[in-house]
């Protein structure tokens, strides 16, 4: 289905501007943090809409490829900040596996209620 790439093609489309943006204006750790809750919200608030208030599924599906975007640019651009250099490969395979099963797991969850 062309609506299940929409959220995919703005994550390719808007990742790498967001990532632009994120190292031009040096967006501190405090404000990343914002940034990342108003964007995992944005996610849920997506989903809640799909699927209880019979949303239209253009403007959910837009809504889910900007929150996935910038949930997954300002998790790496804070990875530094949070995991110790000499654990750094192992806390970005742990993040990369969190941020690969969790998508997969919310839409799977939402459409069994």
């Amino acid at each position: 289905d062309r609506m299940l790439m929409l959220p995919e093609g703005l994550i390719v489309l808007m990742a790498p501007v967001l990532g632009i943006a994120l190292d031009k204006w040096k967006v501190a750790f405090g404000s990343c943090m914002i940034f990342l809750a108003l964007a995992l919200f944005s996610i849920s608030g997506a989903y809640y809409a799909l699927v209880f208030m019979d949303a239209h599924p253009l403007s959910t599906m837009v809504a889910l490829g900007i929150s996935y975007s910038a949930s997954n640019t300002i998790f790496w651009a804070v990875v530094p900040k949070v995991v110790p250099t000499h654990l750094m490969a192992l806390g970005s395979g742990i993040i990369g596996t969190m941020m690969n099963v969790l998508p997969s797991a919310v839409p799977a969850t939402v459409s069994y209620l």
